[in-house]
């Protein structure tokens, strides 16, 4: 399976099942509690958004995705922070909520899968 692949199946099928504005599939590797990005696949984002990813970053840095590995359960994240399925807050850093507003990101729909065997995920 090729990125250009994964972005036609995106862009194709995808889009047309789960409407959406814009799209970002990464893998990656955890160790240690720091992400690796090994691959990024992108429908939709404004260059500028893609050039301020980190491929490698602490997971302290990223409060709502450090409560996901550790929960994987759905929340939802917006621009006065997030909350888990029950309402209870979780705590997003200042640089999750920067990118919400910065980049009108909107309504966040998020899935993910951790191999923890391999400490590798999507």
């Amino acid at each position: 399976m090729t990125e250009a692949n994964v972005l036609a199946w995106t862009e194709g099928p995808l889009r047309q099942f789960f409407p959406f504005e814009k799209f970002l599939g990464a893998y990656g590797n955890l160790s240690g509690g720091r992400i690796q990005m090994r691959s990024l696949v992108s429908s939709g984002h404004a260059p500028d958004f893609l050039a301020g990813l980190e491929s490698k970053f602490d997971l302290k840095s990223r409060g709502c995705f450090a409560w996901w590995v550790s929960n994987r359960k759905a929340f939802h994240p917006g621009q006065g922070g997030a909350l888990d399925e029950a309402g209870v807050p979780i705590t997003a850093t200042r640089l999750e909520l920067e990118e919400i507003n910065r980049f009108s990101l909107g309504v966040v729909a998020a899935h993910g899968v951790i191999d923890p065997f391999a400490n590798a995920g999507t």
